[in-house]
């Protein structure tokens, strides 16, 4: 609930921390939605680190046949990704604040349907660390999400097909950041397998492997009752 009542008045601030591209497209925006919240049983150090390595994420629930995403690192706060479904385009953190990340991206989905839309977002996520009675530290997401169409035929249909397509774009702009929920579930039913996996990622940093390792040392096979959606 405080995540949502944050992401209710963050509008009225002046985000002059955000660079010029994501203020237009807020300004601007065809498509404005709140999403959420999404619960994910992982601690509030594990989250962070699976947003700040994103392709560890996207390599993991590919070899686990979850979802065909693709995503490699350009700098340390900007990715390429590839959904595997005609969606593809970049990422990038534009502002980092405790329990709170904001995203800019841009990127075309393909589709057999439509035209190709050619679209920026911006993705303002943020993370509140919960405790339930008897089950350890979940996380607790909520996206505000702006959407900016590149082309006005695409936007004004947008607009007529209402809701269809409008839930379709802000599903295609927030499907990277509920990796890391997936990831949580396999780690809660099987800690031992899914801990053994993520160290084997090659991309990782002698750094990076050590301190994953410390983050999921702790990590034990979690009650059903405790899963999300229980």
């Amino acid at each position: 609930m405080r995540a949502l009542l944050l992401l209710a008045v963050l509008p009225l601030r002046a985000f002059s921390t955000l660079p010029p591209e994501a203020n237009r497209t807020m300004k601007g925006a065809t498509v404005h939605e709140l999403v959420g919240p999404i619960e994910s049983p992982l601690s509030l150090e594990v989250t962070d680190f699976l947003l700040d390595h994103p392709d560890l994420a996207a390599w993991f629930v590919r070899r686990r046949k979850i979802a065909p995403y693709v995503i490699e690192m350009e700098t340390p706060t900007r990715s390429r990704a590839d959904d595997g479904e005609g969606t593809s385009g970049f990422i990038e953190l534009v502002d980092r604040q405790p329990g709170r990340r904001s995203y800019y991206t841009e990127g075309t989905h393909v589709s057999r349907i439509f035209p190709d839309i050619r679209a920026s977002a911006v993705v303002i996520m943020t993370i509140d660390p919960v405790q339930k009675p008897g089950c350890r530290q979940h996380v607790v997401s909520s996206f505000d999400v702006y959407v900016r169409m590149r082309s006005g035929f695409v936007s004004a249909m947008v607009r007529v097909l209402k809701p269809f397509i409008k839930g379709t774009l802000v599903r295609k702009f927030t499907k990277a950041f509920s990796v890391a929920a997936k990831i949580g579930v396999l780690l809660a039913r099987q800690p031992e397998a899914a801990r053994k996996e993520l160290l084997s990622y090659p991309g990782l940093s002698a750094e990076d492997k050590e301190r994953l390792k410390t983050l999921l040392s702790s990590v034990e096979p979690e009650d059903a009752a405790c899963l999300p959606g229980r």
